[in-house]
C-alpha cells in the first residue's frame, strides 16, 4: 500500500517516495496549452503549493517525473529556467521589512536558476519590481517560466493594518506590472491565492493574466472528486473502514464503504469552484489525514 503524501507539498519528492499521487496531469496540460498566464484561487490546504511544484518539475525537467501518467505522452516542450516565488513566510510587519524580506528571498530563487549571478545583492534592488526589471533586462523571448506562490499571504497578514496592507499591496501591484510589461520573456506565468485578483485591487496591473478561479474546465484541479478518492485512496479506504467497523479488511464489503464516503460526504465535500456548479471536490488536507492510520 503506497504511502499517503500527510504534509508533502513537493511533487518530485512525492514521486520519488512513490506516495499516492492524483493525477491531475491532463488538467495541467489543459491549463498551459490554453494560457500563456494564468492565475487560481483556492482555500488553504487545497494543493495549491503541490500544483506549483508540479508546474516546476514539469517545465524544468520534462517528464522525467511524470512516467505513468497522463501528461507523459501529451508533453512535447523542452524545458525552461524556472523562476518560483513564493510569498509565503516572509516578514511583513511593515512595508520597509517586506520589500527587503521578499528581496532577500526572491534573490535567492533567482540566483538558483541562473537568472542573476551571485554578483548582486540585496542592497542592489528598492524592492521586488526592481528585482524584476533587474531579472528581465537579459532573458530571451520565451525563455522562462514564472510560478508565483500565495501572492496574497503578505496582504491577509496585514488586513488589520491598512496603512501596511496598501503599502504592500502597491509594492506587489508594482512587481506585477513589471511582469505585464515584460511578458513576452515569459512561456508561461501562473499565480495562486487566497483572494482572487479583483478583491485586493491587483488585476488592473496585471490584467493579461486571465482568472480560471471559476472556470469549468479546472473546478477538479485542486481538490479530490469522489472518484478520485475511491480509486487512488482504494486501499487505505478499505483500512478506514476495517478500523472503523472492527472487522479485518479482507471482510470490508462495498456497502460499508458506500457508508463512509457517505460521512465523509457530510463533513469534507460541498467544495464546488465552477460556475456551472458541475464539479464538488474534497479539500485534499482533510481526506488524507482522515485516511491517515491514526486519524480514524
Amino acid at each position: 500500500m503506497k504511502e499517503l503524501p500527510i504534509g508533502m507539498q513537493g511533487f518530485d519528492a512525492i514521486r520519488t517516495g512513490d506516495m499516492v499521487y492524483v493525477d491531475k496531469t491532463d488538467i495541467i496540460y489543459r491549463m498551459v496549452k490554453n494560457n500563456r498566464q494564468c492565475f487560481i484561487s483556492r482555500p488553504r490546504r487545497f494543493g495549491k503549493s503541490l500544483l506549483v511544484s508540479t508546474l516546476e518539475s514539469l517545465f524544468s525537467r520534462g517528464t522525467e517525473m511524470f512516467k505513468g501518467l497522463a501528461i507523459e505522452k501529451l508533453w512535447t516542450e523542452r524545458t525552461y529556467r524556472v523562476l518560483r516565488f513564493d510569498f509565503s513566510g516572509i516578514q511583513c510587519d511593515s512595508l520597509e521589512n517586506f520589500q527587503k524580506a521578499a528581496v532577500r528571498k526572491f534573490l535567492r530563487v533567482a540566483m538558483k536558476c541562473g537568472a542573476l549571478d551571485n554578483t548582486y545583492s540585496p542592497e542592489n534592488f528598492t524592492g521586488i519590481a526592481d528585482l524584476m526589471d533587474e531579472i528581465t533586462m537579459n532573458m530571451d523571448i520565451g525563455s522562462t517560466v514564472l510560478l508565483i506562490d500565495e501572492y496574497d499571504c503578505p496582504l491577509n497578514a496585514n488586513l488589520d493594518n491598512p496603512e501596511v496592507f496598501n503599502g504592500i499591496r502597491k509594492a506587489i501591484r508594482d512587481f506585477y506590472s513589471s511582469v505585464k510589461e515584460n511578458s513576452d520573456r515569459f512561456r508561461f506565468i501562473f499565480v495562486t491565492g487566497v483572494s482572487r485578483f479583483h478583491k485586493v485591487a491587483l488585476f488592473s496591473a496585471g490584467s493579461s493574466i486571465e482568472d480560471l478561479s471559476l472556470n469549468p474546465l479546472y473546478g477538479a484541479m485542486l481538490g479530490y472528486t469522489e472518484d478520485e478518492i475511491r480509486h487512488y485512496f482504494s486501499n487505505h479506504l478499505k483500512a478506514a473502514v476495517s478500523s472503523i467497523f472492527g472487522i479485518s479488511t479482507d471482510a470490508v464489503t462495498d456497502v460499508q464503504i458506500s457508508q463512509v464516503m457517505d460521512e465523509l460526504r457530510v463533513h469534507y465535500d460541498g467544495y464546488c469552484f465552477d460556475e456551472e456548479a458541475s464539479t464538488h471536490v474534497y479539500q485534499p488536507w482533510s481526506v488524507i489525514n482522515f485516511l491517515a492510520p491514526n486519524g480514524t
